[in-house]
This record gives structure tokens, C-alpha cells and sequence, in this order.
């Protein structure tokens, strides 16, 4: 027994025991307690992260799940893996204070792609910042002279491309503010960053890189 669909409602498919495709958790040996197991995994406390592991085991791998776009009215199809990215993407890990304003924004951006040696970026938080439709264009120079446009999972991807976490030659990184400028016009703002790149964790922390970014927020 797997869900098919939820929305408004739940679909279960009863199959035997040798064609289920993994195992079903113990708990769950009824419609009734995979409509009650599936409403368990939507609470987390704050800081926490959804339990996604157990939510995926209750679906059916063809299984679909129907969205409603925030604001919109609009809905969507998607895969059990599909929104999960959704929501996570809406999903405020750092907490309020990372969109006070639009400078706390930035900074909360800055703060999410700077790790030490050895840890990962912070991902989460970083894609929690931006909205469903955003996209970002790295830095020519680091994109081989390519023009890339990027949503925000894309960018995690391909900044993890080539970074060795762990690895011999893993210094960290962080991007550091110099300096900036906000033009807001009503809820819409701009910030532009001048900013350096650099390895905090080393003896002699000089930067090897400076640009100007640009944030549009809304």
C-alpha cells in the first residue's frame, strides 16, 4: 500500500507484500494509518527539517502530488521528490531575521555560502532565500567566459561541482562585504554588493577575488 495522488485527498493502491517496491514502514498497515502517517510528517519544530525519508516511503514511485502555487490559485503535478524541492525552497530555515530587510538578505546569503574546511554550504538556508521563479548568473570569469543562467538548486550544483569538501586541498570559503548600496522602491529593491572572496581559515587570509553583485529582491 503506497500513495498515488494527495491533494484534497488521498489515493492508496493495495498491492502483496512481493510487489511492494521497498518496505513499508511498521506502522503502516492501513489506508487509515497511511493518511495518518503522511499528515506526521508535515509539523517540524523550528531549525528542524522535514522527516522527507519517511514521507517519501509512504508513496508509490509513479506516485503524483497536486501543488497550489502560493498567491497564485495555480496548481501543479508533481513528483514526491519535486515537492519536497518545492517546498524546501519556501521553507525559512535561518528564521525571520533573514528577511528584515533587504540588506538582511544578502547578508543571510553571504552567511549560508561560507563553510569551514571540511563542512558543507548551507544550502538550505541559501535556496530558502530566494522565490520559486529566481535565477542566478554567475561570474563569467568563474563559469569559464560562459553566460549561464541559473535557478538556485542549479547554482548549489554546480558550485558543489567543483568543490572537494574534505579533500587535500579544501581551504573553505566565504565572500565578505566592502561595500553597498539599496535602492528600494516600495517592495522592490535592489542591492549592489561589492564584495571579495577569501579563505578566513588561513594564516594569511588576503583575498584572491573581488567583484560587484547584484541582488534584486522582492
Amino acid at each position: 500500500m503506497r500513495l498515488l495522488r494527495y491533494a484534497l485527498f488521498a489515493l492508496a493502491c493495495v498491492l502483496p507484500a512481493h510487489a511492494q517496491p521497498f518496505p513499508l514502514p511498521a506502522d503502516v498497515q492501513s489506508p487509515e494509518d497511511l493518511v495518518r502517517a503522511t499528515y506526521e510528517t508535515i509539523p517540524r519544530a523550528p531549525g528542524a527539517n522535514y522527516p522527507w525519508d519517511r514521507s517519501h516511503s509512504l508513496f508509490l514511485p509513479n506516485a503524483l502530488q497536486i501543488y497550489t502555487e502560493p498567491g497564485t490559485g495555480f496548481f501543479s503535478v508533481v513528483s514526491p521528490n519535486q515537492f519536497q524541492r518545492i517546498v524546501d525552497t519556501y521553507t525559512t530555515i535561518g528564521g525571520p531575521t533573514d528577511f528584515s530587510s533587504p540588506q538582511a538578505i544578502v547578508t543571510a546569503a553571504y552567511a549560508a555560502i561560507q563553510r569551514e574546511p571540511g563542512q558543507d554550504y548551507d544550502w538550505r538556508r541559501f535556496r530558502s532565500l530566494f522565490l520559486p521563479q529566481a535565477t542566478l548568473i554567475p561570474n563569467t570569469e568563474q563559469t569559464g567566459g560562459s553566460f549561464a543562467v541559473q535557478t538556485p538548486r542549479e547554482f548549489a550544483d554546480w558550485a558543489d561541482s567543483f568543490t572537494d569538501v574534505g579533500g587535500p586541498n579544501d581551504q573553505g570559503f566565504a565572500e565578505e562585504e566592502i561595500h553597498s548600496v539599496v535602492h528600494q522602491y516600495g517592495n522592490i529593491a535592489q542591492v549592489w554588493i561589492e564584495q571579495c572572496s577569501h579563505y578566513p581559515w588561513l594564516d594569511n587570509p588576503m583575498p584572491y577575488f573581488e567583484a560587484i553583485q547584484g541582488f534584486l529582491a522582492s
